[in-house]
C-alpha cells in the first residue's frame, strides 16, 4: 500500500492549509506526486490522472513531530513484555540505543497517525544516562524503513527522578554527570593506557564513555530532562562548561528562566499535557503551554 501510494498523484483539494511558513490559505490544493508535495496553492492546476481527495471543511496541515515519547518502544506502560525504552544495571547506558527495540507493528503507530503525526523522537528512559534517541518515521514495515536518523542525542536526566543514581542529591547528580564527562575526555587521550590497564578506574565502560565523545565534541546533542528551574540552570551551567549542544525536555518551570533558555541558543521539548504541579516543577505555568521565546 505504501509502494502504492508513493508512486501516485494525489491532490488534496478545498481545504484550508496551513504551510510551514505564510499565512494559511482558505479553500486551497495540496498535489502530491511520487510521496513529495510539488505544489501548495488556491490555483494549483489538477492533472486529470490525480487521485483527488476533498478535504471541504477541513484543516490540511504538514505530519506534526512527536518530540519526546516511546511509541514503538513502549505498547503498554503497565506490562513488562511490552516495554523497550530502558536498560537495567547501569546508571550510565550512554551507549544504549534504543532502534532495535521499535515494534513497527505497533498498535500504537496507527493510531498516533491518524491523528496527524508522521514522525516522532523515540527516547530511552531511566538511569541518569538513558541511552541515545532516535527518529522515526510513523510508516514502514521494517525498522530500516522507519529510521530518519539515529543517533538524534543522548538522554540525560536532571529531573527528581535521576536522584536515586546519584545517592539521593541534585548536586550529587550534578557532579557525577560531570565526572562521566571529565572520564570521558580522559579515556579518549589515554585510550592505550586505558586497554593495558594502566590508568585509573573510570566511572563508566569504554563504550558509554565512547559513546559520549560526540556529544562532548558538539556532533550530537545533549537531551538534558529537567522541569525544576534550578535543575534547568544545572543544565545550562553544564552546557557552557563542557561546551555541549543542549535540548531540553519538559522545562515545567522555563517560563522563570525564558531569557536565559534564549541566550543560550537551547531548544525545549515541551510536554503541554504535563501541567499539573509536582515536587519537581511546582513553578508548572498552568495557564497555557510555554514555548521556546524568539
Amino acid at each position: 500500500m505504501i509502494a502504492l501510494l508513493l508512486a501516485q498523484t494525489i491532490a488534496i483539494t478545498g481545504g484550508t492549509v496551513y504551510p510551514v511558513s505564510g499565512p494559511k490559505l482558505a479553500n486551497a490544493s495540496v498535489l502530491i506526486r511520487d510521496g513529495r508535495i510539488v505544489a501548495v496553492g488556491r490555483n494549483v492546476p489538477i492533472p486529470p490522472d490525480a487521485t483527488r481527495i476533498d478535504a471541504a471543511g477541513k484543516w490540511i496541515t504538514p505530519g506534526l513531530i512527536d518530540g519526546a515519547g516511546q511509541i514503538g518502544l513502549v505498547e503498554i506502560s503497565a506490562v513488562p513484555g511490552t516495554r523497550d525504552a530502558s536498560v537495567q544495571g547501569d546508571t550510565i547506558a550512554a551507549s544504549f540505543n534504543v532502534a532495535e527495540g521499535i515494534n513497527p507493528a505497533s498498535t500504537v503507530i496507527p493510531v498516533t497517525r491518524i491523528e496527524g503525526i508522521t514522525t516522532a523522537l523515540a527516547v530511552p528512559t531511566g538511569n541518569l544516562v538513558s541511552g541515545q534517541a532516535v527518529l522515526i518515521d510513523l510508516d514502514g514495515a521494517t525498522i530500516e524503513q522507519m529510521l530518519v536518523k539515529s543517533p538524534v542525542g543522548v538522554v540525560a536526566d536532571l529531573s527528581e527522578s535521576a536522584k536515586d543514581a546519584a545517592g539521593g542529591s541534585r548536586a550529587a547528580v550534578a557532579e557525577r554527570l560531570r565526572g562521566v564527562f571529565r572520564d570521558a575526555l580522559e579515556y579518549e587521550r589515554r585510550k592505550t593506557d586505558f586497554s593495558r590497564a594502566q590508568m585509573q578506574a573510570l566511572s563508566a565502560s569504554a563504550r558509554d564513555l565512547d559513546a559520549l565523545l560526540p556529544v562532548l565534541h558538539g556532533r550530537v546533542a545533549l537531551i538534558a530532562y529537567a522541569n525544576r528551574r534550578s535543575d534547568i540552570e544545572t543544565a545550562l551551567r553544564l552546557a557552557k562548561d563542557f561546551k555541549l549542544k543542549l535540548i531540553l525536555a519538559g522545562a515545567a518551570e522555563g517560563w522563570e528562566v525564558a531569557a536565559a533558555i534564549a541566550a543560550a541558543g537551547v531548544p525545549v521539548l515541551v510536554e503541554p499535557l504535563s501541567n499539573i504541579p509536582g515536587y519537581d516543577a511546582l513553578g508548572t505555568e498552568t495557564r497555557g503551554s510555554w514555548r521556546r521565546p524568539a
